[in-house]
C-alpha cells in the first residue's frame, strides 16, 4: 500500500473482499501469544490504520461482507467507503477498546458523539444501507455493479478525489430518503434516548441515566452494556471523551500506548472475574495510569519502531469529509445558526438551506468556516486529492460540479428533526 502511494502514476487504490470483508484481526488470537508478540500485533494494526488515514492517493474500500472490530477500524479512515446489500457492520465483544482508530472515527460521527458512544459501547450490528445511515459508509453500490465500477475507476486519468467520487456515484443505488433517515433503527424516540443518556461520554453517567430511563430500549441497552468487560467499557468511554480534543496522529499514538498496556498489564493481572459495578465506578486513578497521565512509568513502552507511526501526518478532522460524505448534523447546525461563516449571516428558508448544501457539498471546505479551499496541506495526507486540472474536464469524468449523492435527503431529514420554522425561516431547536 505504501509503495503504491509513493507511485505518482497511481490514481486510485481500491480494497475489496467479501464473506467476511475484514473481521476482528487481533484481540482473541493476540490473547494466546506472548505479551510482546500480542502488543506488536495490535501496534501494527494501529500503524496501518494511521497510514490508511493519511494516504496521499484516494482509497476506496468496498465492504461487501462483514467488517468487524479492528477490521472495521482499518476501513473507516478511507475517504470512500462503499456498502452493498451484503455489508454487515459489527463492533463485537472482544474485551478490548475499539481499536485501529475506530473510537476517533466514532467520536466524530455524523450524528454526533452520543450516537458514536452508543455504537461503540453497546456494539453496533448494522446491515446494508444502515452502514450509510450510521456514517460508516459514504456510498451504497449494489454488489452486481461492483465489477463495472472497478473497471471505470481503473480508467480514471486523475487522482482527484472528486473525480473518484463521481465515478462511484455513476453506480450507486437510490440514496436514502428523508423518511428513511428518520425512521431507521437509530431514530425517533430511540435516537432521543441515546442523545439524553450517552452525551456525557462518562460511563458512570451513561449507566445511571439508562437505569433512570423508563423505556424498554434503555433497559435493553443497559443489559447489553452490563454484559461487556467493565475495563474495556471504561477505556472505550474515555477514548471517546478524549478523541475530539486530539488530532489523528496524537490519538493513534495514544492507542499505541494502550496496545502495550492491555497486553502487558491487563491480561497478566486478570486472574479472576471482576465485580462489574465496582470496576465501572472506580474510574479515576486506574484510567490515569492506563492512559499515562499519572502513576505511570514514562519508559514502560519499549523504545521500538513497532511503537512509532509510519509518518507524522495528521489532522483535526478528516480532510476528505466534505468532498465525499454527507454533512454531519453539526455542519447543518452551524450553517443554520451562523456559527460557520461559509454561508453568510442571513437566515435560511428550508429550500435555501437544502439548496446551499446541495450546491456546496461535494467540494473541499475548511472545517472551521465551511468555506472553499484550493490547496491540500501535504502534512495532513491526501496531497493528491485535489487535481488543479479537474475543472478543465481532463480528469477522466466531466469536470463540472454535480450534486453530491444523498446530501439533499440528508439535510431535509435533519431539518425535520432539529429545526423549527419562524416567519418562514429556520431556527435550530434548543432541545432534542
Amino acid at each position: 500500500m505504501r509503495v503504491f502511494d509513493a507511485d505518482a502514476t497511481g490514481r486510485t487504490l481500491m480494497i475489496s473482499n467479501s464473506a467476511p470483508f475484514c473481521a476482528n484481526g487481533a484481540p482473541e488470537p493476540a490473547a494466546s501469544h506472548p505479551a510482546s508478540d500480542a502488543s506488536a500485533l495490535l501496534a501494527a494494526l494501529t500503524r496501518t490504520a494511521h497510514a490508511i488515514g493519511t494516504l496521499s492517493t484516494p482509497l476506496a474500500v468496498v465492504m461487501d461482507g462483514l467488517a468487524a472490530d479492528t477490521g472495521l477500524g482499518i476501513c473507516v479512515h478511507a475517504p470512500i467507503r462503499i456498502a452493498t446489500e451484503h455489508t454487515s457492520i459489527c463492533i463485537p465483544r472482544s474485551g478490548l477498546h475499539p481499536a485501529a482508530g475506530l473510537a476517533w472515527f466514532l467520536a466524530k460521527n455524523i450524528d454526533g458523539p452520543a450516537v458514536g458512544a452508543y455504537l461503540a459501547l453497546v456494539g453496533a450490528h448494522l446491515h446494508g444501507m444502515e452502514a450509510v445511515l450510521s456514517g460508516f459508509a459514504t456510498h451504497f453500490v449494489p454488489a452486481d455493479r461492483l465489477a463495472a465500477m472497478a473497471d471505470a475507476l481503473s480508467g480514471l486519468k486523475s487522482a482527484d478525489l472528486r473525480a473518484v467520487g463521481a465515478v462511484v456515484e455513476d453506480f450507486v443505488g437510490n440514496a436514502p430518503s428523508a423518511h428513511e433517515w428518520n425512521s431507521w433503527a437509530i431514530s425517533g424516540d430511540v435516537r432521543n434516548t441515546i442523545d439524553r443518556c450517552f452525551d456525557s461520554l462518562l460511563l458512570t453517567d451513561i449507566v445511571d441515566r439508562l437505569a433512570a430511563d423508563k423505556s424498554a430500549f434503555a433497559a435493553h441497552t443497559l443489559m447489553q452494556i452490563q454484559s461487556r468487560s467493565p475495563i474495556a467499557l471504561n477505556v472505550s468511554a474515555e477514548l471517546l471523551r478524549r478523541a475530539p480534543k486530539l488530532d489523528f496522529a496524537s490519538y493513534m499514538n495514544l492507542e499505541l500506548r494502550l496496545a502495550w498496556y492491555f497486553t502487558h498489564c491487563v491480561r497478566d493481572s486478570a486472574t479472576e472475574t471482576l465485580q462489574w459495578d465496582e470496576v465501572v465506578h472506580d474510574r479515576g486513578n486506574k484510567l490515569s495510569a492506563i492512559f499515562g497521565d499519572t502513576d505511570a512509568n514514562p519508559n514502560d513502552i519499549e523504545a521500538s519502531s513497532e511503537y512509532t507511526l509510519y509518518s507524522s501526518k495528521t489532522y483535526k478532522y478528516y480532510t476528505h469529509r466534505t468532498a465525499v460524505s454527507v454533512p454531519s448534523e453539526d455542519d447543518i447546525r452551524r450553517i443554520v445558526t451562523g456559527d460557520a461563516s461559509g454561508a453568510g449571516s442571513f437566515a435560511f428558508t428550508k429550500q435555501e438551506l437544502v439548496d446551499w448544501f446541495a450546491g456546496n457539498w461535494g467540494t473541499f471546505l475548511d472545517d472551521e468556516h465551511l468555506t472553499p479551499i484550493s490547496v491540500m496541506d501535504p502534512l495532513m495526507g491526501g496531497s493528491r486529492y485535489m487535481d488543479p486540472n479537474y475543472h478543465e474536464g481532463v480528469s477522466g469524468v466531466q469536470g463540472t460540479k454535480r450534486e453530491k449523492w444523498g446530501v439533499r435527503q440528508r439535510v431535509e431529514a435533519v431539518i425535520e428533526r432539529r429545526c423549527i420554522e419562524k416567519d418562514g425561516y429556520l431556527r435550530w431547536r434548543s432541545s432534542k
